[in-house]
């Protein structure tokens, strides 16, 4: 009971706080770390405010690879990808660039330590070793 009062009490700080700037979304279900993540969001929204005013940001990795993408002469264009996976992005540029060869790189083991400051734990994004299927113009 302690903790769901004290992150009530969080919730209500931090919105004081948020409010006397913008309105801020709080899931109907809050707890400690969708607390956290939101505080994360505005806080990276506020620094790409401050020192990124020209970056180029999207809504969807789709769009984003698609406005990336549109800003190059595909001569001699070396695609390559670092922490492949399920290869769900590889896959989507070899569509997109299908007389381009997409060069993926990753070991298909997972994480070789815990990632800090997240929940990946060693091992996490692990295929056991075992490519997954790609376009035929990508190459592991």
């Amino acid at each position: 009971m302690f903790i769901a009062g004290s992150i009530r009490r969080l919730i209500s700080l931090f919105n004081q706080q948020r409010n006397k700037k913008k309105t801020l979304y709080i899931p109907p279900k809050p707890n400690l770390h969708n607390l956290l993540v939101l505080r994360s969001l505005e806080d990276t929204a506020s620094f790409v405010e401050k020192y990124l005013g020209n970056a180029v940001y999207r809504p969807s990795r789709e769009t984003f690879i698609r406005s990336v993408l549109s800003q190059f002469s595909f001569e001699n264009l070396v695609i390559c990808e670092f922490g492949v996976y399920k290869a769900r992005s590889t896959n989507y540029l070899a569509k997109l660039l299908p007389h381009c060869t997409i060069h993926g790189f990753d070991s298909f083991f997972g994480l070789p330590k815990k990632w800090s400051g997240n929940d990946q734990d060693q091992g996490y994004f692990n295929l056991n070793g075992k490519p997954p299927i790609v376009e035929k113009n990508v190459k592991l």
